[in-house]
């Protein structure tokens, strides 16, 4: 097959007057090498921008106090209910090699992968998990009857309001709650990235065996070195696209 290098397009355009901030058995992978004859005429966009926000703080064995300071930035197709990871925007320092992944709600995961050296068609890698999730949260999820409001912005979305939970852990942390809200999307991709065999995962892990409906606005870990606060922020309008392969 004659070689001609994979070209990705991508088109970023934010849309907001507010200037929001910046069936298959568990594993199965395959790689393949995609050229401009695989593309045809399958781009997608992606119109929404959903973004958390993340302050990790800890001390390390020697006793140096460590902080960490980041944005998960994920886009999501409503249409397709596809969910995409850029490099940028979600994926850790292991993914410097990695153009893309799109989380479906199938459980699969198409992940784009530049070449190694230049000249060379792109990889593509299709992975397969187990996408069952639980109806319910996990049970040592308490709920505390507190409430508190997010996505309060001017960005095009509703606010949303989210419930407490403490998680009773025995000896895992000295406190950990979280804030939930059923939300009309799935969410699956996001909940089941970690199943993934690959090493390359999110920034900021997102806990598992929650329902796909329900929306994750708040957790603060308080560990023993320290504490871990993830916080919803917003959903805005914007326009990404990327041009798929063809299946």
């Amino acid at each position: 097959m004659k070689k001609i290098t994979f070209c990705l397009f991508i088109l970023i355009s934010f849309i907001s007057c507010n200037a929001p901030p910046n069936g298959a058995s568990n594993g199965i992978s395959r790689l393949v090498n995609l050229s401009d004859d695989d593309l045809g005429n399958n781009q997608v966009l992606f119109s929404q921008m959903w973004v958390w926000e993340y302050h990790i703080e800890q001390e390390s064995e020697d006793k140096i106090r460590i902080k960490k300071d980041g944005k998960i930035e994920l886009y999501y197709n409503p249409q397709k209910k596809y969910w995409l990871f850029t490099k940028s925007g979600a994926l850790g320092i292991l993914g410097e090699m990695t153009n893309w992944i799109i989380g479906r709600p199938d459980g699969s995961y198409i992940t784009s992968v530049m070449p190694e050296f230049p000249g060379e068609d792109t990889l593509i890698d299709i992975e397969q998990v187990e996408s069952v999730l639980p109806n319910s949260l996990p049970a040592n999820f308490k709920p505390t009857g507190d409430k508190k409001t997010f996505n309060d912005n001017n960005w095009g979305f509703e606010k949303i309001i989210g419930d407490e939970y403490l998680a009773e852990e025995a000896n895992a942390y000295p406190k950990h709650t979280l804030y939930f809200a059923p939300y009309q999307v799935d969410f699956s991709p996001i909940y089941n990235f970690s199943k993934r065999k690959s090493e390359i995962q999110l920034a900021y892990e997102f806990p598992e065996n929650i329902p796909a409906n329900m929306l994750l606005l708040e957790e603060t870990r308080d560990i023993r070195s320290g504490q871990y606060t993830f916080n919803f922020i917003g959903i805005s309008n914007t326009e990404y696209y990327i041009d798929m392969p063809v299946q």
